[in-house]
């Protein structure tokens, strides 16, 4: 869900100790229970309604308005959230977790990040024999990854990889068949498996490279990067059709050329994240290579996940 503005007199009311306590609180009394929509079951959610009672049988809210502002600065403090997480919370009978039900969907080990890492190899480029050597002991990536290119260690980069392949990534434990499997978390295994997730379905994405895939680190975000610096530099070089006189000669600097790239590509990167995937959409994330083994599985890192579609 996006960010949302409150009145400051709800912040005031409900500093973050008092939010935990109240959402401690939420949890031993709102019944929380396997229930079913149209077929399709959804584990261990409360209905909104219910929680727009309590609040106010509780004192927390006067009127059945203030409960539902009440219980969406909640959500937004990732006490609870739509079990489709498509929705803010209303007055009705909507599913709604609590965050401390949802299940493991993956998540990395370790507390450390691509920036606390390699600090004294910042500026290198680093060969995928050296990538094997020197990352051996602080990623599995390449354990998982049987086709690693060479990777330029910078801030930029290691943004992206923070995003999307984080240290020492612990696949979820598969639960069940899974509605759908994207292998490939490129553009079309991330539409793929968000339109499933938030449809209701039971979506898991396997990348054993870099999420995003070739849209994000190779293909649409840095080709587009180039051809804008190569506008630029067309448009100064005949800016004397537009009656603007540059003096000198336009240089290509390819090395900002390339910072530039990265940069947006390391902003942009944050959208195609693994635990955006996972927080926002609810899907399960592995990161690891996938092999058919059956006309209904699929194995990855050892793991054997089935799946309907």
């Amino acid at each position: 869900m996006e960010d949302r503005e409150f009145p400051q007199e709800i912040i005031d009311k409900f500093p973050q100790e008092e939010i935990d306590r109240i959402a401690a609180e939420m949890r031993e009394e709102i019944e929380v229970k396997d229930r079913t929509h149209y077929f399709k079951k959804y584990e261990s959610c409360f209905v909104g309604k219910k929680l727009v009672i309590w609040l106010i049988e509780k004192n927390y809210a006067e009127t059945v308005e203030d409960a539902v502002q009440i219980g969406d600065f909640f959500m937004t403090k990732n006490i609870f959230h739509h079990v489709l997480r498509d929705h803010a919370f209303k007055n009705k009978n909507l599913y709604y977790r609590f965050e401390e039900h949802e299940r493991n969907r993956g998540g990395s080990d370790t507390n450390d990040n691509w920036h606390n890492i390699l600090e004294d190899r910042d500026g290198d480029l680093l060969t995928p024999e050296e990538q094997a050597d020197v990352l051996s002991d602080i990623s599995d990536w390449p354990q998982k990854n049987s086709a690693l290119h060479d990777l330029f260690l910078d801030g930029h980069n290691r943004d992206t990889l923070n995003h999307c392949r984080p240290l020492n990534w612990v696949d979820p434990e598969a639960d069940g068949v899974y509605d759908m499997i994207a292998i490939g978390g490129g553009a079309g295994g991330l539409v793929s498996s968000i339109g499933a997730a938030i449809s209701g379905g039971k979506a898991a994405i396997i990348e054993k490279n870099i999420m995003g895939g070739d849209c994000l680190n190779t293909g649409c975000v840095p080709s587009k990067a180039f051809i804008k610096s190569a506008k630029v530099a067309h448009t100064v070089r005949h800016a004397s059709q537009y009656g603007v006189e540059v003096s000198g000669e336009v240089k290509i600097n390819f090395a900002k050329v390339m910072e530039r790239m990265r940069k947006i590509r390391a902003e942009i990167s944050e959208h195609d994240s693994v635990y955006k995937l996972i927080k926002k959409y609810g899907i399960d994330v592995y990161l690891g290579e996938a092999v058919f083994t059956d006309k209904k599985e699929i194995s990855v890192n050892g793991k054997a996940l089935q799946f309907s579609k």
